[in-house]
């Protein structure tokens, strides 16, 4: 009796925490669940792995304060404070211990990178428009996808982990081209109403523009 009971105990920990994939119309299903919000604020860890012989590996701490349709703060926190700033017309990287700050187009390079990082986290109902489906699966209420650009570009692959419960994206990895690995684990989701003015470059800063 022991040993039918163990082998029961057994056989149902095997199917404890496994993966169910999802196909694509199941996955655009709980898309179209998702919480609808205007702003989102979130802690993110940020790792840099770039490719070569001795990878390097940066990790820095910071804040991502989000709004639709557009707007963004990008705070990196450590190991020096650089934020990234759009305001719905232009950029701005901007350094709070300088009280500095430089304009640039919203177009251009300087902010490329960091535009397809926030479009992901912010649009992430819209993604199956722009992003082929490598792979979907589910285990809980968390959801981890993998796409691939339906355009060819910089990005070789997306990675992302999305929580079905909070409505929130957990992790995303962007491969390149050129094989640099951009990670962030985001935590701690607020969907407080975010006012402009938040976007806006602190007065007393001085500008250089670019444009």
């Amino acid at each position: 009796m022991l040993r039918v009971l163990l082998a029961v105990i057994v056989f149902s920990l095997s199917f404890t925490g496994q993966a169910a994939e999802l196909t694509l119309e199941q996955l655009r299903a709980k898309q179209a669940k998702l919480k609808v919000f205007d702003s989102l604020t979130l802690d993110f860890v940020q790792t840099k792995i770039k490719p070569g012989n001795k990878k390097r590996t940066l990790t820095r701490n910071g804040k991502a304060v989000l709004k639709k349709p557009d707007r963004f703060v990008w705070k990196l926190e450590t190991p020096t404070r650089d934020y990234n700033l759009y305001d719905g017309k232009d950029f701005y990287t901007y350094s709070p211990d300088d009280k500095s700050a430089v304009k640039f187009s919203i177009t251009g390079t300087q902010s490329y990178q960091l535009r397809q990082i926030v479009d992901l986290v912010m649009n992430f109902e819209a993604l199956l428009k722009r992003y082929d489906l490598e792979k979907a699966e589910q285990n809980g209420d968390d959801i981890k996808v993998t796409l691939k650009p339906k355009v060819v570009g910089d990005v070789a692959s997306i990675d992302l982990g999305f929580s079905e419960k909070s409505s929130h994206i957990v992790y995303l990895k962007m491969t390149m081209v050129d094989k640099l690995i951009l990670s962030h684990d985001f935590s701690n989701p607020v969907f407080t109403n975010v006012p402009d003015s938040a976007f806006d470059i602190p007065a007393g800063v001085k500008v250089t523009s670019m444009k």
